[in-house]
């Protein structure tokens, strides 16, 4: 009982302060707010990213698109609290919590062999929400991508290779930056995060430009992917290309002659 003691101690503390402690539940939820909206931000810069990529405009509205945001970023916080569970609950905490439950070893050193695929599997559903869910286009959800497994392959071996340069090279970083040291890795090491991310995209977005030109579809200028939601793209579009548009389904030439008589009238006006 004493490891289950030292790791369940520190989280009776912390609840039990979150009772006594006036206002401390309030702060608690303020900042689980401030974090989700956060996290939603970089969610919403993300689309943008994607909307680049497939070269295609956002045309789902505010109110829609807020709302998606934040569901589709709780979604992705869940994910990721349960690849950092995956990865902490092992050694002394999974021999603490298995003797808690009434497991034995041999369960608890399965365990620690069948986290790593787990968490494998957990991150290929994170890069595939972030890959579905993100842009103004509905592509296929796919688990396993070429773009995806790119990415992953990409960005482990690039956090691998920056974790030994910032522990070789820390002691620089402490010393330029002090306090701020941490965050300044944190940040870059997010940054190469979403660069590996947008490559693994533009993959993928690649590979369906290439299907759908193999099948006969005209995907030169962009992929041919239903939008959506169009009708902020509709709103967005100047005043005579939608009458255009409505002229050509209407199958009415008579906005096209007007604008021929205009012309001619206009050149065969005398000048001044």
């Amino acid at each position: 009982m004493g490891a289950t003691d030292s790791v369940l101690g520190p989280v009776e503390t912390f609840v039990s302060n979150l009772q006594e402690t006036p206002g401390a539940g309030l702060a608690f939820a303020i900042g689980l707010l401030g974090a989700l909206y956060s996290a939603s931000n970089f969610v919403n810069g993300f689309s943008r990213t994607m909307n680049r990529v497939y070269d295609v405009k956002e045309g789902r509205p505010i109110w829609k698109l807020r709302p998606w945001t934040f569901l589709l970023t709780l979604i992705l916080m869940f994910v990721v609290i349960l690849i950092a569970g995956a990865l902490v609950l092992s050694g002394s905490l999974a021999e603490a919590i298995g003797s808690v439950v009434g497991l034995g070893d041999s369960a608890v050193q399965i365990w620690g062999l069948a986290k790593w695929p787990v968490v494998v599997l957990l991150v290929m559903v994170l890069v595939a929400l972030l890959y579905w869910g993100t842009p103004n286009v509905r592509p296929k959800f796919r688990i396993v991508s070429i773009g995806s497994a790119f990415a992953i392959i990409v960005w482990a071996i690039a956090t691998l290779g920056f974790g030994a340069y910032v522990s070789s090279d820390f002691a620089s970083y402490g010393g330029t930056y002090r306090a701020f040291a941490g965050a300044i890795v944190l940040l870059l090491w997010l940054w190469i995060t979403n660069i590996v991310l947008i490559l693994g995209a533009e993959l993928d977005v690649e590979l369906e430009r290439s299907r759908e030109l193999q099948a006969g579809v005209a995907a030169e200028e962009r992929v041919q992917l239903p939008l959506r939601d169009a009708s902020g793209v509709e709103r967005r579009k100047p005043r005579r290309l939608r009458r255009s548009a409505k002229c050509a389904k209407s199958g009415s030439t008579r906005p096209l002659n007007a604008g021929v008589a205009r012309a001619t009238s206009s050149a065969e006006r005398p000048g001044f």
